[in-house]
């Protein structure tokens, strides 16, 4: 499997908790992916049932996850959107401790 930036960016995804757990795994032209959209629609509706909102997911401690995710997967060069002070271009988290 090559890691390119949409498997880095499944992977980060993955990581903040907005795919089911192994979703980044399966390779692109695996016929897995067909079963991971089922099994993702049935979640998503549990979800909505439980009133589960993004908010509640997506925590500090989830983008902590990402960020670990996406440098341990060698900072793939779309991927390394901070700026010079260590923050993230675009939103509040502080690459500093990572």
């Amino acid at each position: 499997m090559t890691m390119g930036t949409a498997s880095t960016m499944t992977s980060a995804a993955e990581a903040l908790g907005l795919t089911l757990p192994g979703a980044a795994s399966i390779p692109a032209p695996d016929s897995r992916h067909a079963q991971m959209a089922v099994q993702t629609g049935q979640r998503i509706v549990e979800m909505v049932w439980q009133d589960v909102r993004p908010a509640q997911i997506l925590t500090a401690e989830a983008f902590d996850n990402a960020v670990t995710t996406v440098l341990a997967l060698g900072l793939h060069q779309r991927a390394g959107a901070f700026d010079s002070d260590g923050t993230a271009r675009g939103c509040a988290t502080d690459a500093r401790p990572f």
